[in-house]
């Protein structure tokens, strides 16, 4: 059998599919419905360095900043930085609650410490997290994708 260099099966590719993160992400209470995405940005005819993950989340409406823990937001968080994703997260993480108008994405994320005091700004639905934040905390992408009962409403505590 001739091997020739650099002609090798493909490893398979790291990181959780986007499909995936949605089926965790739903199993989470207080989370109506979910959407995860990879964006990629384009500068003139080439791809740039610059994508995203992008996950927006519809909650329950009786969701309040209360009701949803740090323990939450941090698998949220980590659920984003685990995607498969064929270029790097230059541009971070956004994330995006809406369908429970008691809830601020930016002070949880806050509160949670994965943007700083007054970087996100109040009344949006949606922040974005620095990939130099999620690499801090979580190391280089793809993070492990959190477990099925990692988190729970009820028990993850804040």
């Amino acid at each position: 059998m001739l091997v020739l260099p650099g002609c090798t099966p493909a490893s398979p590719a790291r990181g959780q599919t986007p499909e995936d993160a949605e089926e965790y992400l739903r199993t989470l209470p207080g989370i109506a419905a979910a959407a995860v995405s990879v964006e990629h940005s384009t500068s003139g005819l080439d791809v740039s360095n610059s994508n995203r993950a992008l996950i927006i989340l519809t909650l329950e409406p009786e969701s309040t900043n209360e009701t949803i823990t740090d323990a939450e937001i941090d698998a949220i968080i980590q659920t984003a930085w685990s995607l498969h994703a064929s270029r790097e997260l230059a541009n971070g993480v956004g994330v995006g609650m809406r369908g429970a108008p008691d809830v601020s994405v930016g002070k949880l994320l806050q509160r949670s410490g994965w943007v700083e005091e007054g970087a996100a700004v109040p009344g949006r639905t949606s922040t974005i997290i620095p990939a130099r934040h999620l690499r801090e905390r979580l190391g280089e992408l793809p993070a492990a994708a959190p477990r099925a009962t990692q988190c729970r409403v009820s028990s993850c505590g804040s």
